[in-house]
């Protein structure tokens, strides 16, 4: 920043930047969508993920980034028709990720129904709010099948998560059926 100022003759102010490669701009209404880095592209490939989230902004974004992880996403804009989608796919649906927050039956009601379906499916719940609208017993109840995750995340947070909750939903898959 260069600033000249003379009494009387007002005041230039001179701002440099750097130059740099142009990057596309995003035209109005068009969400930036940062790109996954490169270690965890397709992390999530041969998986089939849910995403719950009643914001169309946020659900269309959350698509796009599960994609670029490399999952087969199926989308709902409704804990009713998340339920729905559960029950239809059953156990080719591996992962759902749930807004916490959303009218009607909302992200703990909608957990709740779909482990009724599918009993230890994992769930990711994830909020824009306070974590601390989730209860603990919200997560106990339901054990290894939950993890939380603040909104805005990146790509590798969810990543991270997910492939955490699928190691352990796959673990304990093996445990049954070698015990059976």
């Amino acid at each position: 920043i260069t600033l000249e100022s003379a009494p009387g003759q007002g005041t230039d102010i001179t701002l440099s930047f750097p130059a740099r490669q142009p990057t596309h701009h995003a035209e109005p209404g068009e969400e930036r969508v940062v790109p996954a880095p490169a270690e965890v592209l397709n992390v999530l490939s041969g998986y089939t993920v849910l995403l719950v989230d009643d914001e169309p902004l946020v659900l269309k974004a959350g698509v796009r980034m599960l994609k670029t992880l490399g999952a087969d996403v199926i989308s709902a804009d409704s804990g009713v028709e998340a339920a729905g989608l559960v029950e239809k796919h059953g156990t080719n649906i591996s992962l759902v990720v749930l807004d916490l927050i959303m009218p009607g039956l909302d992200g703990i009601g909608t957990m709740r129904k779909i482990h009724s379906i599918q009993p230890g499916m994992p769930v990711v719940l994830v909020s824009g709010y306070a974590k601390d609208i989730l209860k603990p017993e919200h997560m106990i109840s339901d054990g290894d099948f939950v993890r939380f995750l603040a909104k805005p995340y990146r790509a590798e947070q969810i990543s991270r998560v997910a492939e955490s909750l699928l190691s352990a939903s796959e673990t304990r898959r093996d445990s049954q059926s070698s015990s059976a």
